[in-house]
């Protein structure tokens, strides 16, 4: 056994699981990439400025709603209207 002295705290520690998960991401050890993305949930400030695209795009979206009467997007009706007279349906 050792006796090296490791120096952590909870950032450190969720920095190392972050790394650690990216590994065995990319070797495709999917369930340990997740435990350890798991572990390191919560441990990490969050950062003051949103850096992360989804939530860069969910933000953008609540400051430009859809006009009023807008009509949702069915891409199944969509394409069965295209069908009707296309001959091969």
């Amino acid at each position: 056994m050792s006796n090296r002295i490791v120096r952590t705290n909870k950032q450190l520690a969720a920095e190392r699981q972050i790394h650690a998960a990216i590994v065995h991401f990319r070797t495709a050890n999917f369930e340990c990439a997740i435990s350890l993305c798991s572990a390191a949930e919560g441990q990490m400030p969050e950062p003051d400025e949103v850096t992360h695209f989804f939530a860069i795009l969910k933000k953008a979206s609540a400051a430009n709603p859809p006009p009023e009467g807008r009509r949702k997007i069915s891409i199944r009706r969509d394409l069965d209207e295209t069908r009707v007279g296309c001959g091969r349906c």
